[in-house]
C-alpha cells in the first residue's frame, strides 16, 4: 500500500512512502523507442515515429519502524523528510549519484 508520493524536482526520482515500513527511493527513466511504421515515407508523416517508454528501478530503501505516511523533498531537492506511524520524523540530505546501481 502506497501511502505517499514525492517528486523530486528534476523529475526523475520518486520517493514512495509504504505501509511496507518502508521509504522506497524510484529512479525514473523515459526513454522515446523508435516505431516501425509501414507509411513512413509518405508526404505529410513523420519519418521516425515512436512511442515512450517509462522504467522505474529502486535505487534505494529506507527500513522505517513502522507504515511511512508522509515524503518530501525540499524544494530545492536537497533534503528528504520521512515521516512514519510512530510520530518519527526523519530528515536526510539527498545526493542522486548518476548511474549508481539499484537496490
Amino acid at each position: 500500500f502506497v501511502g505517499s508520493l514525492s517528486w523530486h524536482i528534476d523529475s526523475t526520482v520518486l520517493a514512495i512512502g509504504s505501509r511496507e515500513d518502508q521509504c522506497l527511493i524510484a529512479d525514473i527513466k523515459e526513454e522515446k523507442i523508435p516505431l516501425e511504421d509501414p507509411d513512413s515515407n509518405s508526404q505529410g508523416q513523420s519519418p521516425h515515429p515512436s512511442q515512450t517508454q517509462i522504467t522505474c528501478s529502486i535505487a534505494y530503501i529506507l527500513d522505517r519502524p513502522d507504515w511511512v505516511n508522509a515524503v518530501a523533498f525540499s524544494p530545492g531537492g536537497t533534503i528528504l523528510a520521512v515521516g512514519d506511524r510512530t510520530g518519527v520524523l526523519s530528515v536526510y540530505i539527498y545526493i542522486h549519484m548518476e548511474g549508481a546501481a539499484p537496490v
